[in-house]
């Protein structure tokens, strides 16, 4: 009786040790299973946020491109007014020019038909003409050289020779005015020796 029990006793230990072993075994593999399932969300989600990142620093890196391109379009703008208005002041100032040199034509035609010499006169203001239209011809062709300079891929060297242009330019005008001054106060100093010798003329001999 007493060998029964042990043996039974025996049998159930070996029983339960065979069923624990058979449950452990499932319990690894869910777990390996499981620690895979996180692992694999671990890294889809590490994917997921670099991908994002990088969009994100692409979106970034095309409005920083948007935003230069827009800037250097209003620079653009900027520039072109800025030549528009200072064009239109050197027309203008030509213009100016243009009309007292015409009226000095007129005076000096008068003085030659008063038997006064002006030939010399009216040669300086040959000269202050042709130097008028000179300017006139450089100022033309400025439009283009700031357009050239605004499309060049080194604007700031390519500006160089617009502003050596318009300095010339600048510079001609002053220097034509100078010009048409000292005609005119030439002029006037005839007129008065003209007018001196007519009193003379005029005044009885002693």
């Amino acid at each position: 009786m007493r060998k029964s029990i042990v043996f039974l006793v025996g049998l159930l230990f070996f029983l339960l040790s065979v069923g624990s072993a058979r449950a452990i075994l499932p319990l690894e593999s869910r777990v390996a299973s499981r620690a895979a399932e996180v692992q694999q969300r671990i890294e889809t989600r590490q994917t997921d946020i670099q991908n994002r990142v990088e969009l994100r620093r692409e979106q970034v890196a095309t409005r920083a491109g948007e935003v230069r391109k827009k800037l250097v379009e209003h620079r653009k703008v900027l520039i072109r007014k800025y030549f528009a208005r200072m064009m239109l002041r050197f027309r203008a100032a030509i213009a100016r020019l243009g009309r007292i040199a015409d009226r000095i034509e007129r005076r000096l035609g008068i003085m030659e038909e008063r038997g006064i010499d002006v030939a010399d006169l009216q040669s300086d203001l040959a000269s202050a003409r042709d130097d008028l239209s000179v300017a006139e011809g450089l100022l033309g062709g400025l439009e283009d050289k700031v357009e050239e300079a605004l499309a060049s891929e080194d604007p700031k060297s390519a500006f160089e020779s617009v502003r050596q242009t318009v300095q010339e330019v600048r510079d001609m005008l002053k220097d034509i005015h100078q010009q048409l001054v000292a005609i005119v106060q030439t002029m006037k100093s005839l007129a008065t020796e003209v007018a001196d010798e007519a009193t003379e003329s005029a005044l009885p001999n002693q």
